[in-house]
């Protein structure tokens, strides 16, 4: 049994348990939600980044920087619309977490790094969350969606085949064609899909 807290995880249930809140129009979990937020965002780093997860029983963060930033970073703006949260520097977090995700984990072409500070392979779900998280954080920077948009080329221009599906990996020497459904075709259609009402 994994003993690890894992942030976007974290985020993503508390976001399941506030739209169970909105929806239902009760605040039955306004105090687990606050807490998973609070924990959430006391892990960031002073760069804006996030560790991958925490181990309870060794104390110890598992350092993995990748597409799990974008996660995060979505989750945390989302939950700030749903809920009456006390703490007002949610957009400060975002901001903060956004920068570093930008100047870090993308290269100006478009290109996602891999797992930072690797730069290879280029992996489509690093892609496909970029694409997602400065589509719908567009309100944080005035250059983020084009970014998106820039994102969105460079990975239809080196990733995606004649036949229209989504390669898994790009090394420097080969390319992984693999069309996995879940991983490749369903991420960056959700991208696009996000992508084009915002453009």
């Amino acid at each position: 049994m994994s003993k690890g807290c894992c942030y976007n995880a974290s985020l993503l249930a508390a976001e399941i348990l506030a739209k169970a809140d909105f929806i239902s129009n009760t605040s039955d979990y306004t105090t687990l939600v606050t807490e998973a937020v609070n924990y959430v965002i006391s892990k960031q780093m002073p760069n804006g980044r996030w560790n991958y997860s925490y181990n309870t029983e060794t104390g110890k963060e598992r350092i993995q920087i990748d597409f799990h930033q974008g996660f995060i970073l979505v989750s945390l703006d989302q939950l700030y619309g749903l809920m009456p949260f006390a703490r007002t520097d949610i957009p400060e977090t975002v901001s903060k977490g956004l920068s570093y995700y930008r100047s870090i984990q993308f290269l100006d072409t478009g290109r996602a790094l891999w797992r930072i500070p690797d730069k290879w392979p280029v992996d489509i779900h690093n892609q496909s969350q970029g694409i997602i998280t400065f589509s719908i954080l567009e309100k944080y920077g005035t250059d983020y969606l084009s970014f998106a948009c820039k994102i969105a080329d460079w990975t239809i221009k080196n990733m995606q085949s004649d036949k229209g599906y989504f390669y898994y990996r790009k090394n420097p020497l080969y390319i992984n064609k693999i069309p996995f459904m879940r991983w490749s075709q369903a991420w960056m259609m959700l991208a696009l899909a996000e992508l084009i009402p915002h453009e």
